[in-house]
């Protein structure tokens, strides 16, 4: 009995031993991958705060589908205030609300279309017999197609556009921003990449040239030594989201009710962001 002990142990032993190589070896792969992901910069938040020091910067916070919360926010100031000269950096929900926040054209057009969007596309779901269909997941593919289709890179100013996310590498997870997006295509990758919560907005892992890939909102959010001008959050009028992972719970009206809660809660405190944004 004590030798096959022994054998069992050094077996199990010997397991782990070449499971962490393993993981080594990932990780190593990972390190170097980094340097070659898209053409798109990944700053550390100091590299990004030292960048920025001198720029008026409006962060959009992560928020589930009190997303759609934000997009009434955005669509009140993006119809009242002049944003064109500020940096916009936001992570996971926040992350696809920033790209109306960057949209060159009439705020209304985008905003329609994604309402409308997602309404067409919640009842192409309920017809469906996939029973697990309705999710955050569905939802982005929804809005990756909408804007692939009818819109294109000069729609955005991505110059301003700033992504934050998690990336592992050998040190372990790492709070970056992802700067230079070339186009809207990319923008929409790392978009994924900044909302992603293993089997919760997708499989188990998401990778970008091997590179792997978690929500932005893993971390402090907007990071302490970033000097944010404005932040815009699902809470940040008061009014807290029931629940902010589950589709299946609201009704096909349930998300436009959020868009228009965001929209008029935000026009009810317009004294506010008078003092912080110029009229159109």
């Amino acid at each position: 009995m004590k030798l096959l002990l022994n054998i069992g142990t050094r077996l199990i032993i010997k397991l782990l031993y070449n499971m962490k190589i393993q993981f080594i070896i990932i990780l190593l792969q990972i390190q170097c991958a980094l340097a070659f992901i898209s053409y798109a910069s990944l700053n550390s938040v100091s590299q990004f705060t030292n960048t920025n020091k001198n720029n008026k910067i409006i962060s959009i916070a992560p928020a589930g589908l009190g997303g759609f919360y934000l997009l009434g926010i955005i669509s009140y100031i993006k119809q009242n205030y002049d944003t064109t000269d500020y940096t916009i950096i936001g992570a996971s929900a926040g992350a696809w609300a920033s790209l109306p926040m960057i949209y060159n054209g009439n705020i209304n057009t985008i905003v329609d279309d994604i309402m409308t969007n997602y309404s067409q596309s919640y009842l192409n779901i309920q017809d469906s017999d996939t029973s697990n269909a309705r999710t955050l997941l569905d939802i982005q593919y929804s809005l990756k197609r909408l804007l692939l289709s009818g819109y294109k890179t000069t729609d955005f100013d991505l110059s301003r556009l700033n992504i934050a996310t998690s990336v592992l590498n050998i040190n372990g997870l790492k709070h970056i921003i992802i700067n230079n997006i070339h186009d809207i295509e990319e923008a929409i990758t790392y978009c994924f990449a900044s909302s992603h919560i293993p089997f919760v907005t997708g499989n188990a892992l998401f990778k970008i040239d091997d590179a792997l890939f978690f929500d932005g909102g893993l971390f402090e959010y907007p990071p302490s030594s970033i000097h944010t001008y404005f932040t815009i959050s699902s809470d940040m009028w008061g009014y807290h989201i029931r629940d902010i992972f589950t589709l299946k719970k609201y009704s096909k009206d349930g998300l436009i009710q959020l868009y228009n809660k965001g929209y008029e809660d935000t026009k009810q405190n317009k004294y506010i962001l008078d003092q912080y944004f110029s009229d159109i």
